[in-house]
């Protein structure tokens, strides 16, 4: 399992951004941020302190974090797989939710 931490930078000018692996974003403070398909068709989040957001991979989109702080842990897809399908290899909570 592979698991990157990092934390985008505010700014004011929407950006463009394809996440290369699926991303847990975590709200550091309270705050909001924009995210679209398009520049023009943007639509604003609010969230407070500890809130999660879940990122799909490979989707193309425009954000800006006006005042909204987050770190974002990146997880591979084969480690959320394991955990949606309770299979993480060699695992206690594996066997104890197996179905």
């Amino acid at each position: 399992m592979k698991v990157e931490i990092h934390s985008p930078e505010s700014g004011t000018e929407p950006r463009f951004l394809v996440e290369q692996q699926p991303a847990l974003a975590i709200a550091l403070g309270p705050g909001s941020i924009e995210i679209g398909l398009h520049r023009s068709k943007m639509k604003r989040f609010t969230y407070s302190t500890g809130e999660m957001r879940l990122s799909p991979h490979h989707l193309e989109k425009w954000f800006r974090t006006d005042d909204l702080h987050v770190v974002m842990i990146a997880i591979s897809e084969p480690a959320l797989v394991a955990v949606a399908t309770h299979t993480l290899p060699g695992s206690a909570y594996a066997s104890a939710y197996a179905f």
